[in-house]
């Protein structure tokens, strides 16, 4: 499998090839991204006809500190995948898995947890995808791409 990116408006370029782990996940932290610009991502999957690229989504890196989503690497047990949030309040927050299609997976709720970081798991994702990982709180939302390959 292989993932493109692209700063908005700039063109698509190959990342490399994303490759699962022994627990058949794959993960990409893109460490190169800067706060304040707006990435799209996207799959390609080699077949025997060429390439098939699929997955398109758009990732906006917020200026401000205090509100944070990052994928943990080492998360992964059975069907559940680790994030640490960082949440800028008391109030109510949400951290979702949603598919491609808009349709949400999983969803917990982080209302109790308070400001600050914390480690979160989300359950329940029995199927192969690409998918969004969002994290929302006080009208604000993120969201990281994740491809699960179970």
């Amino acid at each position: 499998m292989r993932l493109y990116r692209r700063a908005v408006p700039e063109p698509w370029s190959l990342i490399g090839d994303l490759y699962a782990d022994g627990t058949g996940i794959v993960v990409y932290d893109d460490l190169e991204a800067v706060r304040g610009r707006s990435y799209e991502y996207k799959l390609g999957l080699l077949t025997p006809a060429g390439e098939r690229q699929f997955g398109e989504a758009r990732v906006d890196f917020p200026l401000e500190a205090g509100f944070a989503l990052e994928r943990l690497p080492d998360g992964a047990s059975g069907h559940s995948i680790s994030f640490a949030v960082t949440l800028g309040g008391d109030g109510p927050a949400t951290l979702e898995f949603v598919d491609v299609s808009g349709r949400r997976q999983a969803r917990s709720d982080l209302g109790g947890l308070g400001p600050g970081e914390h480690r979160v798991s989300l359950d329940a994702i029995s199927r192969p995808g690409v998918y969004w990982a969002r994290l929302s709180q006080a009208g604000r939302s993120l969201s990281i791409p994740v491809a699960v390959l179970w």
